[in-house]
């Protein structure tokens, strides 16, 4: 199954939760109105491909927990087996927003850009 959200406008509260089992998950944030300041999604991505697109002017934190698979974060990556980091761009204090996401990535592929 394929989900893409990106093209028409969207609203997304302040926790979000996606599940991408054998799937593919597209969320462009930049059409998203965001109702808060500050916004958590949690993923989980078995077998699955997340692609995320961010407004420039927010800061983000991507905490990345790989069980097998790779994550790219604004050209950095992480790759392997049993890895967690956490990668973090720009400043709170500096952006009008900031987005945190807590990854769980089971053999997928999960990249994350402006």
């Amino acid at each position: 199954m394929k989900k893409s959200i990106k093209k028409q406008a969207f609203t997304l509260g302040d926790e979000t939760n996606f599940n991408v089992i054998f799937g593919t998950l597209h969320l462009d944030l930049t059409r998203a109105d965001l109702q808060h300041d500050h916004v958590e999604l949690s993923i989980l991505n078995t077998f699955g491909d997340v692609r995320i697109i961010v407004p420039r002017d927010w800061s983000v934190e991507v905490e990345s927990n790989i069980v097998m698979g790779s994550t790219r974060a604004f050209n950095r990556s992480l790759e392997g087996m049993f890895k967690q980091k956490t990668l973090r761009f720009g400043t709170d204090q500096a952006s009008l927003g900031h987005i945190h996401i807590k990854l769980i990535n089971v053999l997928g592929s999960f990249s994350i850009k402006a």
